[in-house]
């Protein structure tokens, strides 16, 4: 990998082939936190329901 301020090789050092530069994107920061996503507000908004372990192989829902 080159860095974008370096001068663009024209060939390969190794090979001597003809060199191509490809540009990809920055990274794009849209993780969302895990604990808003499994908020009590979030999942009842997509109409998901949470279920807590009560012990004894029961559940309770509290969403």
């Amino acid at each position: 990998m080159q860095k974008i301020r370096e001068d663009a090789l024209q060939f390969c050092p190794e090979c001597g082939n003809e060199v191509v530069r490809i540009f990809f994107p920055t990274k794009q920061n849209t993780v969302v936190a895990t604990k808003d996503l499994l908020s009590d507000e979030n999942i009842k908004k997509h109409g998901f329901k949470k279920l807590v372990n009560a012990g004894g192989g029961k559940f309770d829902e509290v969403v």
